[in-house]
């Protein structure tokens, strides 16, 4: 692991600790967002390939780049299984015993119920317990989940991503500079932008479950929401969240633009002439920087293109 990546992976525990902390600790809060956005990179990069959905006549990648939009996802398209779930043991191994124990001593009372079939009926229960237990775990992720995000990263010069997001070097990677986005607790941009966290096990919400209010649900989504598997760490993820589903179209283009500018746009190398040609237009008309990617000896490159 890297120097960058342990640095991240401290700030963002600090984030995690005091952002979540479920206390109304209001400075804790404020000073959890001050580090979150002190952290904020100047640019964000968004991979995206040149699949035309059923629905439209020319890819997302594209029109995100012409009308400077981003599409919002749900958590069930997303490509890891773990991702926005959380286990759920709403009754522990004590209170499982306690029911066990109660159930046994009452049934033994009635004649001729002999202690398989309260072994029986109690595994049932359980069996009932634990089907509820993986919903509500899984929940984020189901197809109805009004909750829309947008995957961003610290890095344009990852391979595994260019190969898996930008469907094998032939999509292409947008840079958003960030440092134009307005100060201040008004910004939507900013409230809703957050790191993602990356934990070797999926976490765990049976102790805040129960007793945690209305308030305090949207941050236990949003906490499970920007938890992923450690195995994701190399991705350094950004998401942009919208937990009550405002945006089920993507974002408007000056919610995005007013606050966001689309500094660059990089080509994968195996990229279809007719996109390339249809990007370098998009480009000159939006006065965006064009970059081809390039394989060099030790890591990726970019040329630049004429528009």
């Amino acid at each position: 692991m890297t120097t960058i990546d342990n640095d991240r992976e401290k700030w963002v525990a600090d984030f995690f600790r005091s952002y979540f902390s479920y206390t109304n600790d209001k400075n804790a809060a404020e000073a959890a967002r001050k580090l979150k956005n002190s952290n904020i990179p100047k640019k964000l990069y968004r991979y995206r390939n040149m699949c035309i959905p059923s629905e439209k006549k020319e890819p997302y990648a594209l029109e995100e780049v012409r009308e400077r939009y981003l599409h919002m996802s749900k958590p069930c398209e997303l490509n890891d299984p773990f991702d926005s779930a959380a286990s759920c043991n709403l009754l522990s191994n004590d209170v499982l015993y306690t029911a066990y124990k109660s159930l046994s001593d009452a049934i033994h009372k009635v004649k001729g119920i002999d202690s398989s079939t309260v072994k029986n009926t109690f595994n049932a229960m359980a069996r009932f317990i634990d089907n509820n237990n993986k919903s509500i775990g899984h929940s984020l992720q189901d197809e109805a989940s009004p909750i829309r995000l947008c995957s961003l990263t610290e890095t344009n010069t990852n391979m595994p991503m260019w190969w898996s997001y930008a469907k094998e070097r032939s999509g292409l990677c947008i840079e958003y500079d960030t440092t134009n986005i307005p100060d201040g607790s008004e910004s939507m941009l900013i409230q809703s932008l957050f790191p993602v966290r990356y934990v070797k096990k999926m976490p765990d919400i049976s102790s805040l479950i129960n007793g945690i209010n209305q308030p305090e649900m949207y941050l236990l989504w949003q906490q499970v929401i920007l938890t992923k598997s450690y195995d994701w760490r190399y991705e350094r993820e950004w998401r942009l969240l919208d937990i009550f589903g405002l945006s089920f179209d993507p974002l408007t283009s000056s919610a995005w633009s007013n606050s966001y500018k689309i500094s660059a746009v990089y080509m994968g190398d195996l990229m279809a002439d007719d996109f390339k040609e249809e990007l370098k237009l998009i480009c000159r008309l939006r006065d965006i920087d064009l970059f081809q990617l390039r394989i060099g000896l030790q890591e990726c490159e970019f040329d630049p293109v004429a528009c």
